[in-house]
């Protein structure tokens, strides 16, 4: 009796070439997979360049559109306030909607008597605005806020308040 894989036509070089071959086919397909999820086409996500300190002009710019923002606010205008929100904001809720978010969390911005900006960064698609908000008993609040550049200015994509420890820059 003689060796069954010989009978059998059983080739080991044969085997760990065909193993090869579809380990590195695996790879290929992974590689070109993640590749594919990368670009904006199929779904990923565009890496945006990292954020700079902002540059006296773009400072003012954004600048603008918070104290616009705030000045709605403090005045009741919602529909005014609402305005300077990003495209993608708008997508996810209306002015009444954002009037009662408004109320129900950032209470301190409707009625803040001022702001006083910190550091603040961008990279010409995206910034963060570090402000300070007075509040009306005289309190200042931090809040950082998110903002995007669209076709038609700079807009809000969010606000968070921030807890401050030790220096504020």
């Amino acid at each position: 009796m003689g060796n069954l894989a010989m009978q059998s036509g059983f080739n080991v070089m044969r085997w760990v070439r065909v193993a090869l071959m579809g380990c590195a086919l695996g790879v290929i397909f992974a590689f070109v997979g993640a590749s594919l999820r990368m670009l904006p086409a199929f779904g990923g996500k565009r890496v945006e360049p990292p954020l700079a300190l902002s540059e006296d002009s773009r400072e003012a710019e954004l600048i603008r559109v918070i104290d616009s923002q705030l000045s709605a606010l403090r005045g009741n205008d919602y529909t005014k306030a609402f305005y300077y929100a990003d495209s993608s904001f708008k997508a996810q809720m209306n002015v009444r909607g954002f009037e009662r978010m408004v109320k129900a969390g950032y209470p301190a911005l409707v009625r803040s008597r001022s702001a006083v900006y910190g550091v603040i960064m961008d990279n010409g698609e995206q910034a963060v605005v570090n402000v300070g908000i007075k509040t009306a008993s005289g309190r200042t609040l931090h809040y950082q806020y998110l903002l995007r550049k669209e076709k038609n200015g700079w807009k809000i994509s969010g606000v968070t308040q921030v807890k401050l420890e030790g220096m504020v820059v």
